[in-house]
């Protein structure tokens, strides 16, 4: 939980969005309001999931799938986003010297694409 109250969530730029905004509240927020029954999950805390998924959140590849279940196609798993906030750290490049790998149990592996000197920055 730490690690997820250092990322971004772009909160003041998704409110300028307005019908953006006021879809997520009509068709997540409030929804998800009504089902947290006794948590009482706040419009801000939703919305701030929301922002964490939509600015730090990756498509879920079917690679997701350990070697025990049935294999499913590509179209049939549907579509989907996780958070990996360690991930998140990674600066973005335009050249990066690294990159992002899909393995399984939806697990994330960061590779080097060449060699990176100690203390230079991991870029994606």
């Amino acid at each position: 939980r730490d690690r997820l109250a250092l990322l971004m969530d772009h909160r003041e730029e998704r409110m300028l969005e307005t019908s953006s905004w006021e879809l997520t509240e009509t068709h997540l927020v409030n929804p998800l309001k009504k089902l947290s029954g006794k948590k009482n999950w706040t419009s801000e805390e939703i919305q701030r999931c929301a922002g964490l998924f939509r600015t730090n959140g990756l498509a879920v590849q079917a690679t997701g799938l350990s070697p025990d279940q049935e294999w499913l196609e590509d179209d049939e798993l549907g579509n989907g986003r996780a958070l990996y906030p360690t991930m998140c750290a990674l600066s973005h490049s335009c050249s990066p010297n690294c990159r992002v790998m899909h393995s399984l149990n939806y697990k994330l592996v960061i590779r080097s694409t060449k060699h990176v000197p100690a203390g230079e920055e991991l870029t994606i």
